[in-house]
């Protein structure tokens, strides 16, 4: 049994996992039909034959909890950087449709920033290819949590030493990376003071 993804979760990538496993205990399950609601309680149960304690299993959920909160994270940043590509494509096309022309000095910000998008956003997942598969490329965060995910989740037991040491590594990462976007993001304030200037929608995020 796995946690399920809060709302918009599901939507957040179409890859990586849908939410760890969930420790040994009592929960209640609800299942609504229109106005008909039905709630019915059940106990989740170790394998006797696994022969692990529920103290184990509690600590690998610890971990893969809070792993896919970082990689859900990493998809809503993704997700924000994606959104601002979109809308500086968006406020090109409505200059020209307005006969506008963009001044130098704003286009070429409006380059830099798509720039500093892509260094960005390939900072925290692989770059998705057209013409062939990311053969060779170094994994970046996202996919560096699906592996974590797929070690600690594989067996039943406590995650060990050195995927508690890569878990710390990889927040450490996570930290550094929602700094530099988040920093980047209220740099951007100036950049829509000159769309303004220009009569052109600013960016939203």
């Amino acid at each position: 049994m796995k946690v399920e993804p809060k709302k918009g979760e599901e939507a957040e990538a179409e890859r990586g996992p849908t939410g760890p496993r969930v420790p040994p205990g009592r929960y209640r399950a609800r299942v609504v039909m229109g106005d008909v609601s039905i709630e019915e309680s059940f106990d989740v149960v170790s394998n006797p034959a696994a022969r692990i304690a529920d103290s184990d299993l509690e600590a690998q959920n610890r971990m893969t909890r809070s792993a896919w909160k970082m990689q859900s994270a990493t998809n809503r940043l993704l997700q924000t950087l994606d959104s601002l590509k979109a809308q500086i494509e968006d406020r090109k096309s409505a200059a020209r449709s307005l006969g506008k022309t963009i001044s130098e000095t704003l286009d070429s910000d409006l380059k830099g920033v798509l720039e500093k998008i892509e260094a960005l956003s390939g900072a925290l997942a692989m770059p998705e290819l057209k013409d062939r598969p990311a053969v060779g490329e170094a994994p970046r965060l996202y996919e560096k949590l699906s592996d974590l995910l797929a070690s600690v989740g594989s067996v039943n037991a406590a995650p060990t030493e050195a995927q508690r040491r890569y878990f710390e590594e990889l927040n450490r990462e996570s930290l550094r990376l929602t700094g530099e976007v988040s920093s980047y993001l209220a740099s951007l304030t100036e950049l829509n003071a000159k769309l303004h200037a220009e009569e052109l929608p600013v960016l939203l995020w």
